[in-house]
């Protein structure tokens, strides 16, 4: 299932969205609701948005139409919930790696065309091992996190070793540059051990053992 040529976004300072895994967003601004009831319109297989992090200085910008980074992931709208009048609770999945470039909108919210961006090359015996790596630590990780870690224990035993890892990333990854590099890194052995070199010093000694799954 393809995403539609011309995408809606949603941007967002200090925050990067991965694929993989549902993440809830309060909406509450109108053009952005005007966005979600634009989405909730179109049939189910046509509910795509893009969430694209803001570039520095975008509290500057006086014309209200700030920088954002080309590179972001295509999502699925999943679900709305609405709270209030005012305010809803969305949910949605990214699924592709995309480049962004932006269209002019007859609409109160911006709109891009996009590229798909895939992986450079195919999962290797190398990047088997660097998943299984990443596996291995998030089990200890697991146990010592006790109640709570059920998502991590599930993510942990996905059939497909590669994309476990990848889904965990985009779990435990917490630092904006760091999902922003771990998500323009097209070779998965390479962001992969990247990912097992964070989950290294997590775990070591004098790490604070604190990890927050509140955010997804």
């Amino acid at each position: 299932m393809l995403p539609p040529e011309v995408l809606p976004l949603f941007p967002l300072p200090d925050h990067v969205l991965l694929p993989g895994v549902p993440v809830p967003f309060r909406i509450f601004e109108p053009r952005y609701r005007t966005l979600i009831a634009d989405l909730e319109a179109r049939p189910e297989d046509e509910r795509w948005l893009v969430v694209p992090r803001l570039m520095d200085g975008w509290k500057t910008d006086a014309a209200g139409r700030p920088l954002f980074l080309p590179i972001a992931v295509a999502a699925r709208l999943v679900r709305v919930q609405p709270l209030d009048p005012a305010e809803s609770l969305i949910v949605v999945e990214g699924a592709q790696r995309i480049r962004l470039e932006e269209v002019t909108s007859d609409r109160p919210y911006r709109l891009a065309q996009w590229l798909a961006l895939p992986d450079e090359i195919g999962p290797s015996e190398a990047t088997v091992l660097a998943a299984e790596q990443v596996l291995a630590k998030v089990r200890i990780l697991a146990r010592r996190v006790g109640d709570g870690a059920e998502q991590l224990t599930e993510l942990a035993e996905g059939d497909d070793r590669v994309l476990a890892a990848d889904r965990l990333a985009a779990l435990l990854l917490s630092d904006a540059d760091v999902r922003q590099q771990y998500l323009e890194c097209r070779n998965p052995t390479e962001r992969l051990t990247r990912f097992v070199r964070h989950l290294t010093i997590q775990l070591g000694p004098g790490a604070s053992g604190a990890w927050d799954f509140s955010r997804n």
